[in-house]
């Protein structure tokens, strides 16, 4: 099959099965926020993004660096038992402290609870991924699509009606994290098509993957920072209702990156193998997809700025007016966060990651004082413009540097 066609075909899967994917959980979002209202919806908020941030501690950049280098070489599958075996030791210890973190947050009790039981499903995850970036190194997309969308159809059916039957935010987690298993059980059935591996237990293997998994961690943790700062900080710093109208603001921008999240994990592996390849087909590849970006990028924020009243009044309701001053700010977001996708996938597949690393970093810092200041200065408001500041900020430099690395 052509290069050509094997994108088209992947990125055809990756799609569809994002495209259902997000739907279904634009319903999930909106039973929350009917049901359970806005400090539902702002506590639901902040376990997906607190689990999420803690988790990311035990992943240590290992599945992007499992991802391309099996890319490169096919050969390297024993790579994958060292990693799993190190992430099974790195899950354990990242549940104890999600566990010991809940008991000293400042928080209702049901937000505690749901933060112990969900980082369970969410420690499983960062496994579970391992076997996807297997999956995604020999171009293949369709088995993610098939998982993500059986563990989104089992949420919506299942945790709605438990949602509407106990009005319970602690027992829809509860299938939450059973769906998140089942989730992680398909990629890991999927993935032994690719890799069968056997854990295994080598702390000098250990260090030899870390050694070259870590830059890869840092951007992992930077770019988790750079985008669920403001959930986080505004949990902390505000009342759970503020938190909902920020998130029902954000939901719409999170699945607009559908777009980028296709381009990137379908050229991903071609871009780590074109750089030692071809050269010249890399430049037309990285041209396409950024004139694609672009465009798209351009079109959405338009949409989404004039379109913001009608979509939170249909989403979400009369509860959540404020979130629409939220969705108008955040609407010029979405070209900087496309091209950032892509510069990023580009600098990490040719070798460049420390220098991604770096700029992500930089920017990852600066989103958390200016939500800092901004939140507390402006509130729900200020953190939506303090994301705008960062992405913007990170899109000037991150271009410099990719098209100056590709010409």
């Amino acid at each position: 099959m052509s290069l050509k066609k094997r994108l088209m075909v992947n990125a055809s899967w990756l799609l569809a099965g994002q495209t259902l994917h997000k739907m279904i959980s634009y319903l999930i979002i909106l039973l929350i926020s009917r049901t359970l209202g806005d400090v539902g919806l702002g506590q639901y908020s902040f376990v997906i993004s607190f689990t999420g941030f803690v988790s990311y501690l035990s992943d240590f950049g290992i599945n992007y660096y499992i991802m391309r280098e099996l890319a490169r070489d096919k050969s390297k599958k024993s790579l994958v038992s060292y990693a799993l075996g190190f992430k099974l030791v790195l899950a354990v210890l990242d549940w104890f402290l999600i566990v010991f973190l809940a008991f000293n947050l400042n928080k209702d009790p049901v937000v505690k609870t749901s933060i112990i039981l969900y980082g369970l499903g969410a420690v499983l995850n960062t496994i579970g991924l391992l076997f996807t970036s297997a999956i995604f190194a020999h171009e293949v997309t369709k088995y993610e699509t098939y998982s993500l969308v059986t563990e989104r159809t089992m949420t919506f059916l299942l945790g709605g009606a438990v949602l509407l039957i106990t009005k319970s935010l602690f027992a829809f987690f509860v299938v939450l994290t059973v769906d998140l298993f089942l989730l992680n059980f398909l990629r890991i059935y999927f993935g032994s098509r690719y890799v069968s591996p056997k854990p295994q237990f080598d702390l000098g293997k250990w260090r030899e993957i870390l050694s070259k998994s870590h830059v890869f961690w840092f951007i992992y943790l930077f770019s988790f920072i750079y985008f669920n700062t403001d959930i986080i900080m505004l949990g902390l710093m505000k009342p759970d209702e503020v938190v909902g109208w920020y998130k029902a603001g954000y939901f719409f921008i999170q699945a607009a990156m559908l777009v980028p999240w296709v381009v990137v994990n379908t050229t991903m592996p071609s871009i780590s193998r074109l750089w030692v390849e071809d050269k010249s087909t890399l430049r037309v590849l990285f041209k396409r997809a950024f004139q694609l970006l672009l465009a798209v990028g351009v079109a959405g924020a338009l949409g989404i700025y004039v379109s913001a009243p009608f979509l939170i009044r249909v989403f979400f309701g009369k509860d959540f007016y404020n979130s629409i001053a939220v969705l108008r700010i955040l609407a010029w977001v979405v070209p900087a966060m496309f091209l950032n996708s892509l510069y990023g996938s580009l600098l990490n597949g040719i070798g460049k990651e420390k220098t991604y690393t770096k700029i992500i970093g930089g920017t990852a810092l600066l989103n958390v004082v200016l939500n800092y200041l901004l939140i507390g200065w402006m509130s729900y408001t200020g953190a939506a413009l303090a994301t705008v500041v960062t992405n913007w900020t990170a899109m000037v430099i991150l271009s410099i540097d990719a098209v100056k690395s590709i010409c």
